[in-house]
């Protein structure tokens, strides 16, 4: 990420003379994104963008990529989106009335899931360093757009030691910190008042300045969370089975670890025979998710058995089967509360053998029915982030 000031820097210095085959390079860039946007290719929009901009600056493209980046669902993103969209809004960019309104929604957006770090040295030869970025020369103050959580400032000045500071940076907020080499600490300051350590202030809205309501924001940090409704199971029966579906999930970014177990029942779905049929699959494997949509790949394994619902001779029973398999799923969440998101999945897995239903008798196998290797469900129901 890039601070703020040195941006502002950037656009005062005059912009360095493009060599033809440098503003060719820029120009076709540009075009390979347009035509990558029209064809839905959203990926190769901001690899292209991205490329340009690193050709030379503009701020028509950075809104662009910034209004792009602004949708994906994570913290260095919308970071990088924050950056892009105040170079646009601070240059007055776009072609039109509503693309210059977009580049203000988008960012009042990303301001919201990310937050802002203010800092001020006693020295305006100061070096600072947010995390593992690049240092920059600090002109007394600066600011930059930065991931919530917990960071590290260090200021460097030659003859002093270096001054460091743990700070927690929550979304949405913005806070000062002041770097002092004189004392060798780090006393932090808030916008409206001075306290011992940090006070939160809402970020002003880049359209007005009037106090907007806000949509209910996801818990940052949840790692853990689980999931619980009703689902629907195809493959064991001739008819549809209803039962429940109960999983939980730990995140890694945008990859998660998934585990699911479902159990399923089919009320006499066979024609003239006294038999229900009941599933029980368990499921685990990684998801990746990209905004409010995800993917999962998974391993299980699958028990299938049948139940007799009327008297039936002494020598009637019957087996169950244990089938691993291997399938795939794809799903959608959208946020309800700030814990709280409603979802709706749908899976597909290959067993390593075919369902059947089986009654043994002392006379031999008889087999009722014979299913597939295929077997498939649908689920709705609540996510919670404890």
């Amino acid at each position: 990420m890039s601070p703020a000031n040195e941006a502002d820097d950037d656009r005062r210095r005059p912009e360095k003379q493009l060599s033809e085959a440098d503003e060719m390079r820029f120009r076709a860039l540009v075009k390979e994104g347009a035509r990558a946007a029209d064809e839905g290719r959203l990926n190769d929009v901001v690899k292209a963008y991205t490329a340009a901009l690193q050709v030379r600056r503009d701020p028509l493209i950075s809104g662009r990529l910034g209004l792009l980046l602004a949708t994906v669902n994570d913290p260095s993103a919308q970071v990088i989106a924050a950056m892009n969209l105040y170079d646009a809004i601070t240059e007055h960019a776009g072609v039109s009335r509503a693309e210059r309104k977009a580049f203000f929604d988008a960012f009042d957006l990303v301001q919201s899931k990310i937050c802002r770090i203010f800092v001020t040295t006693n020295d305006v030869n100061a070096v600072v360093q947010l995390d593992d970025n690049k240092p920059f020369k600090s002109h007394g103050s600066y600011w930059e757009f930065a991931e919530p959580g917990k960071h590290e400032i260090v200021a460097r000045l030659e003859g002093h030691d270096d001054v460091r500071k743990s700070i927690e940076c929550p979304k949405g907020k913005r806070i000062e910190v002041f770097l002092d080499f004189a004392h060798n600490e780090v006393p932090i300051k808030t916008v409206e008042s001075i306290r011992e350590k940090l006070v939160f202030v809402e970020p002003p809205s880049p359209t007005s300045n009037a106090d907007k309501p806000s949509n209910p924001a996801p818990a940052t940090n949840r790692r853990l969370n689980f999931a619980v409704g009703p689902a629907m199971v195809f493959g064991v029966a001739p008819s549809p089975a209803f039962g429940i579906s109960l999983s939980g999930a730990y995140d890694l970014g945008n990859v998660s670890v998934n585990v699911t177990t479902r159990g399923a029942y089919a009320i006499e779905p066979f024609t003239g025979v006294p038999l229900d049929r009941f599933s029980f699959n368990a499921l685990a494997g990684p998801c990746k998710r990209w905004s409010w949509f995800h993917g999962c790949a998974f391993a299980s394994m699958n028990i299938i058995k049948s139940r007799a619902t009327a008297a039936v001779p002494d020598d009637f029973h019957t087996t169950a089967q244990f089938v691993p398999g291997l399938g795939i799923g794809i799903g959608a969440r959208h946020l309800l509360g700030r814990n709280v998101r409603v979802y709706a999945g749908a899976d597909a897995m290959i067993l390593a053998q075919e369902t059947t239903a089986i009654v043994p008798r002392t006379n031999g196998t008889s087999y009722i029915w014979n299913g597939s290797h295929l077997l498939a469900s649908l689920s709705l129901g609540l996510e919670f982030a404890p």
